[in-house]
């Protein structure tokens, strides 16, 4: 779930920092949230599906590959960031 909402909505191109990350995702910027994003986004460096420049990320081309072929699972729906926040309240809450 984290995964898909940092390669859909998190993250371009462009390399950008956490903090804008966090708020494209639409997760608060405090330092718990914060940590547990980089998590995820180290994650995603070393499966290659980001690259990093810096403190800086971006979408990878097999990021955007994996994000083109993932279909949800029947009866359900990916969130937007608009509802993404209380999923990754309960994420946080069950770490």
């Amino acid at each position: 779930m984290i995964e898909y909402m940092i390669l859909k909505y998190g993250l371009n191109y462009m390399p950008a920092s956490l903090n804008i990350i966090a708020k494209r995702v639409g997760i608060p910027e405090s330092d718990k949230a914060l940590n547990a994003l980089k998590e995820e986004l180290e994650k995603l460096v070393q499966k290659k599906k980001v690259f990093k420049s810096g403190n800086r990320y971006a979408i990878d081309t097999e990021g955007a590959k994996s994000l083109a072929t993932l279909t949800p699972p029947s009866g359900t729906h990916y969130p937007t960031p608009k509802d993404f926040g209380k999923q990754f309240k309960q994420l946080m809450v069950n770490r």
